[in-house]
């Protein structure tokens, strides 16, 4: 691992391990909660003038806090930001095999045994690829740190240690909520297998043990985050659920790796998503395989009080991030799932499969060695230990970091001459130019293959002024649609935004914009350029001026008693043509945006030719036809080519397995 970055050891506080969006972000929101906000439980960074939970944020709230604290009381560290951040994640793979060598030596392996188990595992953990962009996510010690607590706990059976495990998984899910939900489950999993394979002994005193380890975490985090944020119209049903799941071929082959062209030569590899690849290696394979057949041969099966729970705990995650029990006809079930839909990306939960079966195939095999050694086992375990280091190879034949170009990204205090003319107090925020807003779950406004979040996060920290726009998660719908009414026709500047100082716009070239977005461009005035970007002076008081004298009215929304109700589910027909002879037809109506699901309901447009038959057939989501915003109400226009001769049909419809109400007022066509 060092060998391959050794520029990244030896220089930590000057590289980025991502220069992507997610990487670029995951360094922006600790870095400007350490620097610029002014509480510890709130992020003022985006989302301007309201802010977000810092949990929403995904700044890793007890580490990003931890440096504030510092910086604030005792000495100013928060210039080494980014290398403590990436000095964590790299410490992360030593610390999780000690952890690992303790797990071992718990299972009976000798000194040296219990060593390479753990490093061979530690260095082939699937969370190391989370390096790119998902920083949160690859503290590779978390798992290895609760198979360890559940050992623990069996040996010490007491109170005060399922305290400290409460706790621990308290104090990781600050850093994200996944370390939550895969310790939670872990742990309730092996509970519940330990108590159906020993007959509900002593039931009162683990129910005891299991409030103190999963249950308190719950409820302690929930008052955290309650109590920090006043929102309470968040995503119900994130995107993804289904989409980022695992599966067999992300388990068992080397997706992304070298060896991978010998599997493509045996069989064609089915599609799969990134977010569920958990390869557990050959050697843990091959221990599943000679697992399974010496069970059918022999019929035996020995448990163990302590590890097969946890073996069964893993094996239940595995499934869970297949998507089971809510895959085929029983996918109805996940609007019954409660918290669980939070965590979308269910294929993480693959890691606990990882780490268990590995270590099971481990101590197997140095339970085979140490039974009667020969020449025979010492050849077969020099082949394990080979396969081990080029497996290992495989996983780390690239350079982590990606760029040590953004020097005053890493460390805000070196200010480019761009900046130095800028006062931060004459200005209440940045905004983008083109917009982006991603985090509600039912709205995404992005521009593709723009460099924007590059600008818009240095612009940040290198004046101090917040964002208007959103890269978070699980963001309120009443507020994004309160954000959006910036970016979408209107007649007057949003009163969600602060009119009393100009704004900061940085604008990038080169990139397709909406009206509302060409308008903002127009009426500023550029102060410098940076990197592909202007800075320019928007001030609200001009754009209010032009939207007076320029802008025309499309009516007043509805009310919901004015417009049209109808279920989602339903194929509900808005329009169809008879007798339309033109090239093209077009349609605007008003639509009630304000209610999780909605956003994402499908706009169908239907081609038929003289016989009645559909000859096209196109589906968008409404949000993406979105003309204007007016309170909780959309404007909708869409426009589509036909043939002269054939007639459309607008419908409007989603799947969902509860029904939900859907409103909308046809406007003309």
């Amino acid at each position: 691992m060092m060998g391959y970055n050794w520029g990244l050891f030896t220089h930590l506080n000057s590289y980025l391990l991502g220069d992507a969006i997610d990487g670029l972000k995951n360094y922006y929101t600790p870095l400007y909660h350490i620097l610029f906000d002014s509480s510890y439980n709130h992020f003022e960074g985006m989302n301007f003038p309201l802010g977000e939970h810092v949990v929403f944020s995904d700044n890793q709230p007890l580490i990003s806090n931890t440096i504030k604290f510092i910086s604030n009381n005792i000495v100013d560290i928060s210039k080494y930001t980014v290398g403590i951040i990436n000095l964590l994640m790299l410490l992360s793979v030593p610390l999780a095999a000690a952890i690992l060598a303790a797990i071992f030596k718990s299972l009976n392996l000798r000194n040296w045994q219990a060593l390479f188990g753990a490093v061979v595992i530690s260095l082939l953990s699937p969370q190391l690829a989370r390096m790119g962009g998902h920083y949160a996510l690859s503290y590779s010690l978390v798992i290895p740190l609760t198979i360890w607590m559940w050992i623990k706990h069996n040996e010490l059976q007491k109170l005060l240690f399922s305290l400290a495990i409460g706790l621990i998984i308290t104090m990781v899910s600050g850093i994200h909520m996944y370390y939550f939900g895969i310790a939670c489950f872990t742990l309730a999993g092996a509970h519940f297998f330990q108590l159906a394979l020993n007959k509900l002994h002593n039931l009162k005193w683990v129910l005891v043990h299991l409030f103190l380890q999963v249950v308190l975490p719950f409820i302690l985090l929930q008052l955290w985050i309650n109590t920090g944020s006043e929102v309470i119209d968040r995503p119900n049903n994130p995107f993804g659920f289904f989409e980022y799941s695992a599966s067999l071929s992300t388990i068992l082959i080397p997706i992304g790796k070298p060896l991978v062209y010998l599997f493509n030569l045996l069989f064609t590899i089915p599609e799969h998503s990134w977010e569920g690849i958990a390869y557990i290696g050959l050697p843990a394979t091959a221990f599943v395989i000679i697992w399974f057949i010496n069970k059918l041969l022999y019929r035996t099966f020995n448990f163990s009080y302590v590890f097969t729970p946890l073996q069964l705990s893993a094996l239940a995650l595995l499934l869970l991030s297949f998507g089971y029990p809510f895959v085929g006809h029983f996918q109805f079930l996940i609007d019954y799932a409660g918290p669980l839909k939070q965590f979308r990306g269910i294929g993480r939960f693959a890691w606990v499969f990882f780490f268990v079966i590995n270590i099971s195939a481990v101590k197997y095999y140095f339970s085979y060695f140490n039974k009667n050694p020969s020449p025979k086992k010492l050849g077969l375990f020099l082949l394990l230990a080979i396969i081990f280091v080029v497996e290992i190879h495989q996983h780390h034949n690239r350079q982590l970091y990606q760029t040590n170009e953004l020097s005053y990204f890493s460390n805000p205090a070196n200010i480019k001459k761009e900046f130095t003319a800028i006062n931060p107090s004459d200005y209440s925020a940045i905004i983008p130019v083109p917009y982006f807003h991603t985090g509600s779950e039912n709205i995404w406004f992005s521009t593709e293959n723009s460099s924007i979040y590059k600008g818009a996060f240095i612009s940040s920290l290198q004046t101090g002024l917040p964002i208007t726009a959103v890269q978070m998660s699980r963001t309120s719908l009443s507020q994004t649609l309160l954000n959006l009414s910036l970016v979408y026709e209107k007649t007057e500047w949003p009163n969600l935004f602060p009119k009393d100082k100009p704004y900061l716009l940085v604008y990038e070239n080169g990139v397709k914009l909406s009206k509302a977005e060409l308008e903002l461009v127009y009426l500023s005035e550029k102060i410098s350029s940076f990197d592909g970007f202007e800075l320019k002076v928007l001030n609200p008081k001009v754009i209010e001026r032009y939207l007076k004298e320029n802008s025309t009215s499309n009516g007043v929304a509805p009310t919901k008693e004015q417009a049209t109700k109808a279920l989602m589910n339903d194929y509900n027909t808005l329009f169809k043509t008879e007798n339309d002879s033109s090239n093209s037809t077009d349609i605007k109506f008003w639509y009630y945006l304000n209610q999780d699901g909605n956003p994402t309901v499908q706009l169908i447009a239907q081609e038929y030719n003289a016989a009645g038959k559909v000859v096209n057939y196109t589906s968008s989501n409404v949000f993406s036809n979105i003309k204007k915003i007016d309170g909780d109400w959309a404007l909708i226009s869409y426009s589509i080519e036909k043939e002269s001769s054939n007639q459309m049909e607008f419908l409007l419809q989603k799947n969902t397995f509860k029904n939900r109400d859907v409103w909308y007022q046809v406007l003309g066509h």
